[in-house]
């Protein structure tokens, strides 16, 4: 099993619809631009930042769900991320033309 920097998610999902960004700053001041147009695009929300309650790492093993209930994933996580992406842009055109 492996650690995913928290960085990753945004960068691999922005890079999947076409957007480099470029990450400036570190901590409550980290956020992510976009190379091509230079507006940000992510930032640290500070209610969010610091959660006393989460642990340092989640680790997940899908071998119980793969032997008991016969269970493999359907595609890639970078691909449901993907996909995720465009239905929640095509929800939000919608939204906008409402």
């Amino acid at each position: 099993m492996s650690s995913t920097p928290s960085g990753t998610l945004p960068k691999k999902a922005f890079a999947a619809n076409g957007i480099e960004l470029r990450w400036e700053g570190e901590g409550l001041n980290e956020k992510g631009y976009d190379k091509a147009t230079g507006k940000m695009l992510v930032c640290v929300n500070p209610a969010w930042f610091y959660r006393p309650t989460d642990v340092d790492n989640l680790w997940g093993d899908p071998t119980k769900a793969k032997t008991v209930l016969g269970w493999t994933r359907r595609r890639p996580a970078m691909q449901s991320l993907s996909a995720l992406w465009q239905s929640t842009t095509e929800c939000w055109q919608n939204v906008k033309r409402q």
